[in-house]
């Protein structure tokens, strides 16, 4: 049998993200699969879980009394690498708390951003969480060594940051596909906020050439159902990008199609 769920026949939870669906009646099936699945573009490089950035500012003699955290919010949305280095650069003047004046650029050559300041007797470093910083990682920048700790610590003042890898603005590659339904899946998800969701599929993200739909192609799992039944009940599914990032659903139509065998 198939299950066909979208945004007529079930409900959205709009905080968690969440879509809720009811098995009117048992299921008796050994395995599901997901079939195909559709999604209007919901999800912007820039959004509300990296848009907020921190940098701590420092003037001479840079001492731990001198130096102060700026938060930063970056506005939501898509961005070529040389719109996203102007708008990290607007966004980093605007905010300075110390009169800086910041440059951020981006070589075509090499791939790397490059945030850096001429303000005499100014010193900066960006700030975030180890492995918990999404924007980061878009820059090409490394925990420890282009951005530090969440802290004062002026060893890591400087007047200059370049990027240890490219920059990566291609957004989402993959897309996991989870559910509460009782069922043994091969993989396990590596994050401990999703443990009671069994992944029923990865997907591969491919954009059509509008960029307004993701062109989905999955990699089905082995998915079980150990009890060889499914109970009438309400189940959710949840669906993911790479970076545990919740995919939006809120106000979109959406289309996932489940064959249960």
């Amino acid at each position: 049998m198939f299950i066909s769920l979208n945004k007529e026949n079930t409900d959205l939870d709009t905080t968690s993200n969440i879509i809720k669906f009811q098995l009117k009646e048992d299921i008796l099936a050994k395995k599901i699969s997901l079939c195909s699945t559709s999604i209007p573009l919901s999800y912007y490089l820039i959004n509300s879980s990296n848009k907020y950035i921190k940098v701590y500012e420092s003037e001479t003699p840079y001492g731990a009394g001198d130096t102060v955290k700026t938060n930063l919010t970056l506005t939501e949305g898509n961005y070529s690498a040389t719109a996203l280095a102007s708008h990290i650069e607007t966004v980093m003047n605007a905010t300075t708390a110390k009169t800086i004046t910041y440059s951020v650029a981006y070589n075509s050559v090499n791939g790397k951003f490059t945030i850096s300041t001429a303000t005499a007797d100014r010193k900066f470093y960006m700030a975030g969480s180890s492995g918990g910083t999404a924007f980061f990682p878009i820059l090409g920048f490394v925990y420890e060594t282009d951005y530090f700790p969440i802290t004062v610590d002026v060893s890591k003042l400087n007047t200059t940051f370049t990027g240890t890898y490219k920059g990566d603005l291609s957004g989402i590659r993959q897309m996991y596909i989870l559910t509460d339904m009782p069922l043994k899946s091969s993989y396990i998800l590596r994050n401990n906020n999703l443990t009671h969701f069994n992944v029923i599929a990865i997907v591969n993200v491919i954009y059509n050439s509008d960029n307004i739909i993701y062109s989905l192609e999955q990699q089905n799992l082995p998915v079980r159902i150990p009890s060889e039944k499914i109970n009438a009940s309400i189940y959710q599914i949840r669906i993911i990008d790479d970076k545990f990032n919740n995919i939006d659903f809120e106000g979109v139509n959406y289309l996932i199609n489940f064959h249960i065998e």
